[in-house]
């Protein structure tokens, strides 16, 4: 190595090293960017450009052409504006991207996008392309509303929307990213999710009462601070949300169950889930026979050494003839008698209350005007619509009249003869188009009548809570005194809501054709405009003709199917009755209805399905129920640990999660990976030049170095010599000359290796170094008579490197370098 650096020939090795990382690097940088914008076109003909479209939404290619009709009809309807572009198609499923217009661009549009373009047929899914956007990932429903609540009120922030369990934040524009981004992550940072897990052995409804007792002790603990249960909330969590439903129904259920009460008789234990049977419609119960099929089977729930009580799971209880009960086997047989029993039906007692109030309210012969007002405007809208369809059909004859005159009619009758047919096809294609309007209004209505219905509901669960409580000879007073509360929710709004929730089904599907057909009846008013135009056989405006004839045949017949009569006769009853202030004929309805809307099932329906409820809920054992809870930093997390070991008898886990988290669009993470594929491309092209540069170049020299290497003399102590010998070894020089080489050519090129950096490339150009120091002599061998030759004439070493050694190696960069400094070519 000290031959090179202390000769002449170090200015060749220094200028070949330089010249080669130079054009090494820009070689592969230039690699790289062509790379780069490759992949960057292609992405943006895939997605667009940035902003360009808002939705990606994919679809089965066999049903683009349903697809895309289906398609520009809920556009039309819901996003009037939107642009649509037919992208490419990939393994059977279609890319179609849209854009919205500046005005649907907002929180309500976007979260209903789902349940709009699902109903396009072939639909595969849909995703976000709007831009700029920030993405908060596995938000807990509990917490999406109040976060969306805080970010709304920035000025960055154009409008944020749920979708699923991420928050999506749409941004005025892309510089406000990270200001967002950080400012968003603060406050995520201010709140947390607290979960409550319990052991093995706790049912939900254990842990959902616990996990409220422990809600309550932290509440008082942390005073203003924020701690709120948020298990349910939002639909976090699937499997909880359908526990908690099963257990609403068990209670629901197990409320019109029949119960049956045993006063037990001698000293053997009855225990849970023990079957007794009572005698039904079949024959008598006999000691080891089975009971018959008309006979009561009872399964009891709780059981003391006095008094047993159980539902029945087979019969009904208005079959019951004798209150004796018997115990069953395993076998299903008789065994022995265990007691009286006692059945009561509250099913049976409310409905009877029901049937005695709703014959006092029918005596009544006022209805409310509310009611009466609403069954008036919609029998009008039904009473328009028919005498549209006489004007459409009236339209369609003319229209028929005038195809059949064409030729006939002389050019001054057919032209009177048509305008007159436009006039009327245009004024009844105007006005059933209006009627759109009132479809809407009803639809309003029917809105209206969804929140009397639940009112309604919340009504029914009030009455079902109380009623136990009610004897038959005060119960129907109390019953009237909280139903007249109640005094909009009628029977006129029930039917009213059937009324309009029926008509604007029926009206949906022919609107859709009078909007199609109104669209052809302005086009053919545009397009012919002289009698003349319909004469031509085959030309444009006998076409327009036929197309709009047929247009309204088929319009005319769609409309005419959806019959108003049945909607009619219902409305015009509740009309004619609506005088009076009080709408007691409607509230005794409603009290029919309440009837009609309890449990219509026998009472071994109702005890099976309570039954199988409590396999899953009341009886059954899970491990790992969990009770979430929504917290700021009011209280530390210890201190909640240590309220909740306090508070719980049992040992319950406490699992402090974040509310959410902040990721990347689905464009910065795809020019992300873009972006590590353009430096690992410069990376391999280093490599490969790297590798060129040492075969054709390098290793000529290290041949050279290991020669003299072999041949030196080494002096001085044993330290002395090992240092010499370190220092002047071809592999060091090799390995740090790769090192060099490696580096400096990914620094200038802009080159990266995943994961390992620049150390990476030190290491690799090491390796490289070291192999073509062990391998030079195979690669790049020299003559060693000539060089000897060189020596012996007394030649210097820059000499015989120039003149000997370059020119017989491989033709590379140092031999075209060293032609300037060749004196024998």
């Amino acid at each position: 190595m000290s031959t090179i650096w202390h000769t002449p020939f170090r200015k060749d090795f220094l200028i070949l090293l330089i010249i080669s990382i130079l054009l090494a690097s820009a070689f592969s940088s230039g690699l790289a960017w062509i790379a780069d914008r490759y992949f960057g076109q292609a992405i943006n003909g895939l997605m667009g450009d940035y902003g360009q479209y808002d939705l990606f939404m994919q679809v089965r290619s066999e049903t683009l052409s349903e697809s895309r009709a289906e398609l520009d009809r809920l556009i039309s309807d819901y996003l009037p504006g939107t642009t649509v572009k037919i992208g490419p198609s990939l393994v059977g499923k279609t890319a179609i991207f849209l854009s919205l217009p500046d005005e649907l661009r907002r929180r309500d549009i976007f979260e209903g996008l789902d349940a709009i373009l699902a109903r396009v047929p072939g639909w595969s899914g849909l995703s976000l392309l709007i831009e700029p956007r920030l993405t908060i990932s596995a938000v807990h429903g509990g917490a999406q509303e109040m976060l969306l609540g805080r970010m709304a009120d920035w000025e960055e922030v154009r409008f944020a929307f749920r979708r699923g369990g991420n928050i999506e934040v749409v941004l005025q524009n892309p510089t406000a990213q990270k200001a967002v981004s950080e400012r968003a992550q603060q406050v995520i940072k201010e709140y947390r999710l607290v979960e409550l897990r319990y052991p093995t052995g706790y049912t939900l409804e254990d842990a959902l009462e616990s996990g409220n007792a422990l809600t309550t002790a932290l509440q008082e603990q942390a005073g203003s601070g924020l701690v709120r249960d948020v298990t349910l909330a939002g639909g976090g969590d699937d499997y909880q949300q359908l526990m908690s439903t099963l257990i609403e129904m068990k209670r629901f259920l197990g409320y019109y169950a029949a119960e049956v009460t045993i006063e037990l008789t001698g000293d053997q234990e009855v225990r849970r889930g023990a079957q007794l049977a009572l005698q039904g419609t079949g024959r008598p119960l006999i000691t080891g026979e089975v009971p018959s099929e008309g006979d009561i089977i009872v399964q009891i729930n709780s059981a003391d050494s006095r008094q047993a009580q159980g539902i029945i799971i087979r019969g009904d209880s208005r079959d019951v003839a004798r209150s004796e009960s018997y115990l069953l086997n395993g076998d299903g047989k008789i065994q022995r008698f265990a007691g009286m029993a006692q059945v009561r039906s509250r099913r049976d007692e409310l409905m009877h209350m029901l049937d005695e109030s709703e014959q006092l309210l029918t005596q009544l012969n006022q209805i409310s005007p509310e009611a009466a007002s609403l069954a008036s405007n919609a029998l009008e809208q039904v009473l328009g619509y028919s005498r549209l369809i006489a004007k459409a059909r009236q339209s369609q004859e003319e229209m028929e009249a005038v195809r059949a005159a064409l030729g006939a009619d002389n050019p001054m009758q057919g032209s009177a003869r048509l305008d007159a047919a436009v006039r009327k096809i245009d004024s009844a294609s105007a006005e059933m188009a209006r009627l759109g309007s009132d479809i809407e209004r009803l639809r309003t209505s029917v809105e209206g009548l969804g929140e009397v219905a639940a009112q309604l509901n919340g009504f029914n669960n009030r009455l079902s809570s109380v009623a136990q409580f009610l004897s038959l000879g005060d119960g129907i007073e109390s019953l009237l005194s909280a139903t007249r509360t109640l005094g909009a929710l009628s029977e006129g709004i029930a039917a009213q809501k059937q009324a309009v929730a029926s008509f604007a089904e029926q009206m949906r599907e022919p609107l859709a054709a009078v909007e199609y057909w109104r669209e052809k009846v302005l086009r053919f008013q545009s397009e012919v405009t002289d009698y003349n135009q319909l004469l031509a056989l085959g030309g444009a405006g006998r076409e327009r003709l036929d197309d709009l004839i047929m247009v309204t045949d088929r319009t005319v017949a769609l409309v005419a199917e959806a019959d108003p009569t049945g909607i009619s006769s219902t409305l015009e009853g509740l009309a004619g009755n609506g005088e009076g202030k009080v709408n007691l004929p409607g509230l005794s309805a409603q009290i029919g209805d309440i009837r009609a809307s309890l449990p219509n099932l026998r009472d071994e329906e109702i005890g099976r399905s309570v039954a199988v409820i409590e396999q899953y809920v009341g009886d059954q054992a899970y491990a790992g129920e969990k009770v979430q809870l929504l917290t700021d930093q009011t209280l530390t997390v210890s201190a909640i640990k240590n309220t909740i070991r306090r508070e719980s008898e049992d040992q319950v886990d406490v699992v402090v999660l974040p509310i959410g988290a902040i990721q990347p669009n689905l464009r910065g993470e795809v020019f992300r990976v873009l972006g590590e594929v353009r430096t690992t491309i410069a990376a391999l092209s280093v490599f490969v030049l790297g590798i060129l540069a040492f075969l054709l170049d390098h290793a000529l020299i290290l041949s050279v170095l290991k020669r003299q290497a072999r041949q030196r003399v080494m002096r001085g102590s044993k330290w002395q010599r090992m240092t010499t010998r370190l220092a002047g070894s071809p592999y060091s020089f090799g390995g740090s000359i790769g090192l060099i080489w490696f580096v400096l050519a990914f620094l200038a090129s802009g080159a990266d290796i995943p994961v390992v950096g620049v150390w990476g490339a030190a290491g690799l150009g090491l390796l490289t170094g070291c192999f073509f120091t062990a391998m030079c002599e195979k690669f790049s061998p020299v003559n060693e008579d000539e060089i000897v030759a060189g020596e012996a004439l007394g030649q210097p070493f820059e000499t015989i490197m120039r003149e000997i050694v370059i020119p017989a190696g491989r033709p590379g960069l140092m031999q075209w370098l060293n032609r300037r400094r060749l004196v024998m070519k």
